[in-house]
């Protein structure tokens, strides 16, 4: 099973691949395509990343996505891509708290973890 969401240009068109874990819990694993090029922009399938909310900005050469990691605790991330440069930037509630912390000696284990989560978010994102 799967949704669709195109942008409002019909350029693009993020979809999920949607599957349930437990009673009543579902995964939506997003991918997003590039229909003007025929390219996977990027693809979430397989990650345990789920779409939680989504929205179009600038008629749709840009995109902000709200990701949590399935099984775990851990805080959303935010992602914001750029698609008319190409640039992607992902965000979690914890990055201010994590450079503050980074100045000051090693983070905690819980904020080394969500980091090396979220580099693995970034490096499937990349576009």
């Amino acid at each position: 099973m799967h949704n669709e969401y195109p942008s409002p240009d019909g350029r693009f068109l993020l979809q999920t691949s949607n599957y349930e874990v437990r009673m009543s819990h579902w995964i939506e694993e997003p991918y997003l395509q590039d229909l003007s090029k025929d390219e996977t922009v990027f693809d979430l399938v397989g990650s345990g990343w789920s779409l939680y909310r989504y929205h179009w900005g600038g008629g749709g050469q840009s995109l902000l996505l709200e990701l949590r990691r399935y099984p775990g605790r851990d805080p959303s991330v935010i992602v914001l891509a750029d698609l008319a440069s190409g640039r992607v930037r992902t965000m979690t509630d914890k990055d201010e708290l994590f450079e503050r912390t980074k100045a000051s000696g090693p983070p905690p284990e819980f904020l080394s973890r969500e980091e090396r989560e979220l580099g693995r978010l970034r490096s499937l994102l990349h576009y």
